[in-house]
């Protein structure tokens, strides 16, 4: 299948449908049928043969990217979704704790003593992928989920007034002993942007008011409180280190402010 698709791109570069299908092709060979579907989140292509690895971003991150990416593809294409996709829902669906949280289980590739809950990229990747899911297909199932997972975002939050903040990226067993505001410690990522423009997102497409009053929450703190922009909004030297946590933060900021015209 894949031979003649590349030939296809080839010879014409602008042929999007044989992108997409290509695209589609490589999202559903990144599964290992070994662990249920599970997919893989780093291939190393410098070794012979490559060898695919698993990460703790396989529970939801890895997986939401994919599960989203298959899920417009098969728009693209016009071909219906099939078991590999199943595979990958059920694989976010497993991973559900009783709280609507993604919990990361102890494994050889992850935190091997206890179960994790990292706060901003598992979640933003699963809360990312049954959104898209639900307003493609109308899943229901997929809209519960993320309902439970935006419901479970908003007690976990510490909240002051109307802001809001995690004080650490991941959720402590017990929950948190430490409430302090993440002021001027911001490391690599700025802690709590992640999940802003996935909640914005899903506020447009569902009203949900819960998932409104914590993006709102954390564009505030972060914005006004965490010491990552100055008095004019420019970033200052204790913003985040990654550009795609600084532009992913912006990105749910600008999308809310043009929603409701919160300047």
């Amino acid at each position: 299948v894949l031979v003649p698709l590349v030939s296809t791109v080839r010879a014409c570069p602008y042929d999007l449908i044989a992108r997409a299908r290509l695209a589609q092709e490589s999202c559903v060979n990144l599964l290992n049928p070994n662990l249920m579907g599970q997919p893989y989140s780093y291939v190393e292509l410098h070794t012979s043969p490559p060898v695919a690895m698993h990460t703790p971003w396989d529970y939801g991150d890895t997986a939401g990217h994919l599960l989203e990416a298959l899920t417009l593809l098969r728009i693209m294409t016009g071909t219906r979704p099939d078991a590999r996709d199943e595979m990958l829902l059920t694989h976010l669906y497993q991973h559900q704790g009783e709280d609507g949280l993604i919990v990361v289980p102890p494994t050889p590739w992850t935190v091997p003593q206890q179960p994790t809950i990292e706060l901003e990229w598992t979640q933003r990747g699963a809360l990312m992928a049954w959104t898209t899911r639900y307003l493609a297909f109308e899943d229901v199932v997929a809209l519960n989920a993320a309902e439970r997972l935006v419901t479970g975002l908003y007690h976990t939050v510490v909240w002051h007034t109307d802001y809001c903040w995690f004080p650490a990226s991941a959720l402590p067993q017990g929950g948190w002993v430490d409430r302090t505001p993440p002021v001027d410690r911001v490391v690599d990522s700025l802690i709590g942007g992640q999940i802003v423009f996935p909640l914005v997102r899903f506020a447009k497409a569902t009203n949900n008011s819960y998932a409104k009053r914590l993006a709102h929450g954390f564009i505030r703190f972060i914005r006004e409180k965490s010491g990552a922009f100055d008095k004019q909004g420019r970033l200052t030297a204790k913003a985040a280190r990654y550009l795609h946590s600084n532009a992913g933060f912006l990105l749910g900021a600008m999308v809310y402010g043009i929603w409701t015209g919160d300047e």
